[in-house]
């Protein structure tokens, strides 16, 4: 079968791989749609194509990784074991709709020919076929089309930080980073009744009628003066970047203000900001079956799809 990869280099390619094997608890399923996330996608091809040392300046995490394991197993052990895993190929994709064409023993809620859409890094990838484990799909509702159930990933990702976030009637709430999913997000926010004010770099992306107030970077002052000095009740980072967004988040806060991580940003928070305000910060749970049954009933995926036609 063919499936997408890239490789050290950021070079991405398609390559001819074997078929996926179906264990008691999977299904299989033959694509017939998956969703290009072009920010998170795009982020971790940059990544590979930057030297180690770049890699390691903006990936700390990973580099405490690495020292620990070199204290544990020597540097020379480690060289080779993070060599072997640069050299591997690298999956793309999180979001896919296709039809079933095997299942499990395990699996009762769906048969051969359904179809389902499927989420999950290195599940819902873009190849002609996947293993998707019991909970990382869902049946399709008979109304619903293929290609809006690929959206259901990224539809996914955005409700659950909806639902972190606890909006009420009346708040106003910060969303950075208006890619696809931050794009949902502000919607479901302004759909909720709340005053929604947007960051991104890109201008264009900003100006939505959904959008309150329209920012291209984290302008304390103009939310301050949006909020009469209050301060925003929440702040949705949705951005990949390695800019240090959650400690500007808090500033952005009214007391006990609520901050949810859904992007991948640097994560050295200043802890006197928090205390300061009495904040709230939650990262993004996992995903289970039954959001991804809640996006198909609420049909949030016609909003993607309205959204991208420009309606």
């Amino acid at each position: 079968m063919k499936q997408v990869l890239y490789d050290k280099k950021g070079s991405v390619f398609i390559e001819n791989v074997p078929a996926p094997s179906c264990n008691k608890n999977e299904i299989i399923v033959k694509n017939k749609f998956s969703l290009l996330s072009s920010g998170t996608e795009k982020s971790m091809i940059d990544l590979m194509k930057k030297p180690l040392y770049k890699m390691a300046l903006e990936r700390k995490d990973l580099t405490k990784q690495v020292i620990k394991l070199a204290k544990e197993t020597g540097v020379k052990k480690t060289l080779e074991i993070v060599k072997s895993r640069l050299d591997i190929w690298h999956l793309l994709g999180y979001s896919s709709c296709g039809t079933v064409v095997k299942v499990g023993d395990n699996i009762k809620n769906v048969g051969t020919g359904d179809l389902v859409a499927c989420s999950g890094a290195g599940v819902a990838n873009h190849a002609e076929y996947i293993a998707v484990p019991k909970n990382m799909f869902v049946k399709m509702l008979p109304d619903v089309k293929a290609q809006e159930g690929a959206f259901a990933g990224v539809g996914a990702i955005a409700m659950q930080s909806i639902r972190q976030l606890k909006p009420t009637l009346g708040e106003t709430h910060v969303v950075i980073g208006l890619g696809l999913i931050g794009q949902l997000i502000a919607q479901l926010l302004k759909a909720n009744g709340c005053r929604v004010i947007g960051i991104d770099t890109n201008k264009e992306k900003t100006q939505k009628p959904y959008i309150d107030l329209a920012l291209n970077h984290s302008d304390i002052k103009k939310i301050k003066k949006f909020t009469n000095s209050i301060g925003c009740d929440g702040v949705i980072i949705a951005a990949a970047t390695h800019a240090n967004l959650v400690n500007d988040a808090f500033d952005m806060c009214r007391r006990k203000g609520r901050v949810i991580l859904v992007g991948v940003c640097n994560l050295n928070i200043e802890r006197s900001k928090i205390y300061k305000k009495n904040s709230n910060l939650r990262y993004l749970h996992l995903l289970d079956l039954d959001i991804m049954i809640q996006i198909m009933k609420v049909k949030i995926l016609t909003i993607l799809l309205d959204m991208s036609a420009g309606r």
